[in-house]
């Protein structure tokens, strides 16, 4: 009688396990205060719908992350574009909500091949992985697209503060112009955020260099230093906005030629493995036909 009793002690077992887990994570995450965003922008689309999830996670593990290890995060979050709507520790909160499903995924997945546990743990640690890897590279391509748009827009912008300037606006004045006729994108979005800074009471200067750091982009520092320098020294800003548009061209045509040279290179491999292949097969296989069926 006892052996049949196991399976239901077992079963409520397991269920009060989970009720009072589940009464543990409520209780800590009605002590997490409501996300101030009064300063920030909403956050990124595909991630609004479990944002709830981030920002509990991220109030609860955020103490006991490194300082040198949120700092270098927040260096990738600002450089990807989204200082301004994201935190250092709810990127680390998003690829810890992400692994801890997808590891027992990958744990179940693998008990049901196997009943070797040494595999199943493998199993799990590996996709846990993988799902804690996926915010950094989707972290990966955003900065390396933004930095192709600061590339592509950052001539055009200098055009304008130099025609604002040139029609007789200060450099602070030729930048509210760029917010507000410029090209949507990046460069307008974070012009935005340091006129949001000089409107709240930081100076000019330091509005330009934060601005200038968070984009990351050496191109930017240039003309950001360019820019201080000039105003410190009383010079007129046309020609100095001018020799900075000229030398962003160039470095962006100078771009577009080294990604023609490396172009045929990274097609040897393409050619090596499928296309040389299958010539090889086309022009042979009827030689080969040949003279099998001369030798038969």
């Amino acid at each position: 009688m006892f052996n049949h009793l196991v399976p239901f002690l077992a079963a409520a077992g397991v269920a009060l396990a989970v009720f009072l887990g589940l009464a543990g994570l409520g209780s800590l995450v009605s002590t997490v205060a409501a996300e101030n965003r009064d300063f920030m922008d909403p956050p990124p689309l595909l991630l609004r719908p479990i944002w709830a999830p981030i920002h509990w996670t991220s109030a609860l593990i955020e103490p006991m992350l490194p300082a040198r290890m949120l700092e270098w995060l927040g260096s990738r979050v600002r450089r990807a574009g989204l200082g301004h709507r994201m935190k250092a520790s709810q990127l680390v909160a998003l690829c810890v909500l992400l692994a801890a499903p997808m590891s027992l995924l990958g744990g179940a997945g693998a008990l049901q091949f196997t009943s070797d546990l040494i595999y199943a743990l493998l199993a799990a640690l590996g996709t846990g992985l993988a799902g804690a890897l996926i915010p950094m590279l989707w972290l990966r391509e955003r900065s390396a697209a933004m930095r192709k748009e600061i590339s592509r827009g950052l001539p055009f912008l200098i055009d304008l503060l130099t025609l604002c300037v040139e029609a007789g606006l200060n450099i602070q004045g030729a930048f509210q112009q760029a917010m507000l006729r410029g090209p949507a994108g990046i460069l307008r979005n974070e012009i935005q955020q340091m006129m949001r800074d000089v409107r709240a009471g930081k100076s000019r200067a330091a509005s330009m260099a934060d601005w200038a750091a968070r984009l990351g982009d050496p191109a930017v520092t240039r003309l950001v230093g360019a820019l201080s320098h000039a105003e410190a020294s009383g010079m007129n800003l046309g020609p100095v906005l001018r020799r900075q548009a000229d030398s962003s061209r160039a470095e962006r045509f100078q771009r577009a030629e080294l990604a023609a040279f490396r172009a045929p290179v990274k097609m040897l491999l393409p050619l090596i493995t499928m296309i040389f292949p299958c010539t090889f097969i086309v022009i042979f296989f009827p030689i080969a036909m040949q003279l099998f069926h001369g030798f038969g």
